[in-house]
């Protein structure tokens, strides 16, 4: 058994449908687009990514065929043990949230395990770190090099556009 992977970071919707679908071609992988409302559990589209359907969603890849049968998103994860995951952050003109590259501590096939590492150092070299993680209840400010962003949302943040960790807000990122 290998060590999960797991990055999180904030980068642009537009960036990561570019990034996902240029290593679906380079390693002719599966890919499915996974919408989650609430408890409702959705498989939004099969080997086919849009920008407008890339906002707030999981992206789930696989070298080989991945299990679209599960009803809910716990066992579609337990279905599909060595998918490698990208959980990506809401986004409005106003707000970004972070995004979250990871596979499974179940995951049991070396090929993929050697892959999702190679990816997860591939988009690791592209993001920069550093930056203020602020408390909002408490106005608590503490310096975090484990804050990743990539060259873009650098840009879109002095031009106003707020970073969070989740929809709850409870932690805001400041970068600069």
């Amino acid at each position: 058994m290998q060590k999960a992977l797991n990055i999180q970071f904030f980068s642009m919707p537009g960036e990561l449908s570019d990034i996902i679908l240029n290593w679906v071609n380079e390693f002719s992988l599966k890919m499915v687009v996974i919408s989650k409302y609430d408890e409702k559990f959705v498989i939004t589209k099969n080997d086919e990514l849009a920008d407008e359907s890339i906002n707030n969603c999981t992206v789930a890849l696989s070298l080989g065929a991945i299990d679209t049968s599960a009803t809910n998103y716990n066992v579609f994860r337990e279905r599909n043990p060595n998918c490698l995951y990208m959980d990506i952050g809401f986004y409005n003109s106003n707000e970004l949230h972070e995004s979250w590259l990871h596979s499974l501590k179940i995951l049991n096939d070396q090929s993929s395990y050697s892959l999702w590492l190679k990816l997860s150092n591939r988009l690791r070299k592209n993001l920069t770190s550093g930056g203020y993680a602020i408390l909002l209840s408490t106005n608590e400010k503490k310096f975090s090099k484990n804050i990743k962003y990539s060259t873009s949302v650098e840009n879109m943040v002095s031009s106003g556009l707020k970073l969070f960790h989740n929809k709850i807000k409870t932690i805001e990122y400041v970068i600069s």
